[in-house]
């Protein structure tokens, strides 16, 4: 599976829900510690902005995804 289409579907909700929340949460704290580490080693938050934009990004799609179920179990 490419990657493009993993996010796809994922975006699309054929995963099950707990599976994009695990992937999501791990991007989250996958960008959020990398971005810290990489702040405090360099001392240069600069370079630590994508990835806790990365982590950002995460908490976004998650956030998203949740309202969109939310909306279809209503209809």
């Amino acid at each position: 599976m490419s990657h493009s289409s993993f996010v796809h579907t994922a975006l699309t909700g054929r995963l099950a829900d707990n599976v994009k929340t695990e992937v999501l949460l791990s991007l989250l704290v996958i960008g959020l510690v990398t971005g810290i580490s990489i702040a405090r080693l360099d001392g240069a938050w600069l370079y630590a902005l994508p990835a806790i934009a990365v982590g950002y990004s995460a908490v976004r799609i998650a956030l998203v995804a949740r309202r969109t179920r939310r909306r279809a179990r209503a209809d």
